[in-house]
């Protein structure tokens, strides 16, 4: 089961929410994630959070999952809400970038407690030198090996959230060798060589992140 969740960032331009969309057997506003439906005239299956970022309203189509712990963010919440009821195999989340830094690196840190049988990836559209790109973080997990489909050309970097051992990625310029996190510069800005990238880790979980 594939699940598409909108969080309250940095929205998704339409073509990205649509394909998303359609590629998704669950869709799930995040609060202030709900926004983007209304302003595309679309509707999620579930909305889920505190609701103080929700500013308008979708018909009895949506349901609408009322949580107020204010120990836990919308996001924990929503993943909880998901576990209980589902058995996702794979995450896709949208709007988790942009706006405040701490909420960024707090998503972060939140899908790299999730179970790491499941495939999580974080998408947005972010504009660089006049090019709109597509910049996708793949969180990577567990002992073995990933085949990650990229484009020849494209811009990866690799971003250290917690703790892994032996991180080896070769189809770039520069490969990466037998890294782990406690290095002080895994590696950023490098440049696909070849597609797929194969990486393989040890221990741990780390994001690649590419831009095309």
């Amino acid at each position: 089961m594939k699940v598409l969740l909108v969080l309250a960032g940095i929205p998704p331009d339409t073509d990205l929410l649509k394909t998303e969309m359609s590629q998704a057997d669950i869709v799930i506003a995040v609060d202030g994630g709900s926004q983007v439906f209304l302003e595309n005239k679309l509707k999620p299956d579930l909305l889920i959070g505190d609701l103080d970022s929700h500013t308008g309203l979708f018909d009895d189509s949506v349901t609408i999952i009322c949580a107020d712990n204010q120990n836990f963010t919308d996001l924990e919440k929503a993943l909880e809400y998901l576990f209980i009821n589902y058995s996702p195999r794979s995450l896709v989340l949208l709007g988790a970038t942009g706006g405040r830094t701490d909420h960024l690196l707090n998503n972060l840190h939140i899908c790299a407690s999730v179970d790491l049988e499941i495939d999580i990836i974080i998408r947005s559209t972010i504009k660089v030198n006049e090019k709109y790109l597509t910049e996708t973080i793949t969180r990577i997990a567990g002992e073995g090996i990933t085949d990650l489909p990229v484009r020849k050309g494209a811009t990866v970097s690799v971003l250290p959230v917690t703790h892994f051992k032996k991180l080896d990625v070769t189809g770039l310029e520069w490969d990466i060798c037998g890294v782990d996190s406690s290095s002080k510069l895994v590696s950023q800005s490098n440049i696909v060589k070849s597609n797929p990238l194969q990486i393989k880790l040890l221990s741990g979980c780390v994001y690649i992140v590419v831009y095309q």
